[in-house]
């Protein structure tokens, strides 16, 4: 009886704690502030300016627009690639606020900020299109 007992707190207290979590979660999108629609907003026109040069990538993310085109993977379209990851890097500080975010958005921010300075990192120093001939496999 004992475990049942203990069990049973357990239970409800993982599904309080759950309750709580998606209500504040709510209450945050209720009152999504002018600082993270902007951050959304960026996000977006991102993601469409990726998806145009890396269709593949598009299609695997579920964006199913651009399912008849493949990725232009020469030289010059890779350096675009990389184009696009530096303006948006830079942008995204001088466009978003980062202590106006609420901390949903400070966090979303990070992420993103660290994929752009990884993408970067990895384009430079491993140039997997130039030195892994299994990069091709996703490709196809």
């Amino acid at each position: 009886m004992t475990n049942f007992l203990w069990w049973s707190a357990l239970v409800t207290a993982l599904l309080l704690a759950n309750i709580s979590i998606r209500a504040s979660r709510a209450q945050e999108k209720a009152s999504e502030n002018p600082a993270d629609a902007k951050l959304t907003a960026f996000f977006q026109e991102y993601l469409e300016a990726s998806f145009a040069q890396r269709p593949l990538e598009a299609t695997m993310l579920g964006d199913h627009r651009f399912d008849p085109l493949l990725d232009d993977l020469s030289p010059a379209a890779r350096q675009e690639w990389v184009k696009l990851a530096e303006k948006t890097l830079a942008e995204l500080s001088a466009n978003i606020d980062y202590a106006k975010l609420t901390r949903g958005g400070q966090i979303d921010y990070e992420i993103f900020e660290h994929h752009l300075k990884r993408s970067l990192w990895i384009w430079e120093h491993a140039r997997p299109y130039e030195t892994d001939p299994r990069i091709y496999t996703d490709c196809v």
